[in-house]
């Protein structure tokens, strides 16, 4: 019998160290989760300030070159005007002559007209282009912005639904811990039932064999006793038979 106890007890230690493996294993399971889901969001972030930077770097640099190029128009409006007025100076300090075709001062003021009407002309090209770019680069950074408020909206959905996912397999792992608590707890009550009825066993086999050896003993002592008085009775036999 005491082969018994030993097997029960040696089941008791295997289920034990089953118990604590699976736990173990638990653990890790949930720090891996969290280590995951730590490192997802710190890439998200990082990806995110990216997209950030790039959109601040661009929109300063498109509002450093729009400064840069109204400062280069404002200079080249600058310096043209001092050229026509420098040109108008030398004009009207020539001799007063007769107006026609043919003299040269007439025509250097229409030709200094003509070429103002073509530097404003070129000056509002520029405007228009400087215009075109900036427009383009606004549009830049508008389509820029709606791609990172995208990719915002999906890493967001994407970090709800790994946590929606993480908090099932926790609810799960749940589950299944306490279903295995509850077979543990199931096992651990049969094993004791089981030992309880190996004790009673042992026990009524010890109360067995005590009974079984106080009535051998019991009997020895009668056999004995038996015996001694069988000897005694003799001698009173052979006594009396002497006196006679």
């Amino acid at each position: 019998m005491p082969t018994i106890l030993q097997q029960n007890l040696k089941k008791l230690i295997k289920k034990q160290k089953h118990n604590q493996n699976h736990q173990r294993q638990h653990n890790n399971q949930q720090s891996n989760d969290q280590n995951n889901t730590n490192n997802n969001s710190q890439a998200n972030q990082i990806n995110t300030n990216h997209i950030n930077q790039t959109s601040q770097n661009l929109l300063q640099t498109s509002q450093s070159n729009r400064k840069t190029k109204n400062q280069n128009l404002s200079s080249q409006k600058d310096k043209i005007n001092q050229q026509n007025i420098i040109k108008l100076k030398k004009i009207h300090q020539e001799p007063e002559i007769i107006k026609n075709d043919e003299n040269p001062n007439l025509q250097s003021l229409e030709s200094f007209n003509s070429q103002e009407e073509n530097q404003e002309k070129n000056l509002e090209k520029i405007q228009e282009k400087s215009l075109n770019e900036e427009q383009e680069n606004e549009i830049e950074i508008y389509e820029l912005e709606q791609q990172q408020k995208q990719k915002q909206n999906y890493e967001q959905e994407q970090q709800q639904k790994q946590k929606q996912n993480f908090e099932q397999e926790q609810e799960q792992q749940k589950k299944q811990i306490q279903e295995q608590d509850n077979n543990n707890q199931d096992e651990e009550e049969e094993q004791k039932q089981n030992q309880n009825q190996n004790l009673n066993l042992i026990q009524n086999q010890e109360n067995l064999q005590q009974k079984q050896n106080d009535q051998q003993n019991q009997m020895q002592f009668n056999n004995f006793f038996s015996q001694e008085n069988n000897l005694n009775i003799k001698q009173k036999r052979r006594k009396k038979h002497r006196l006679k």
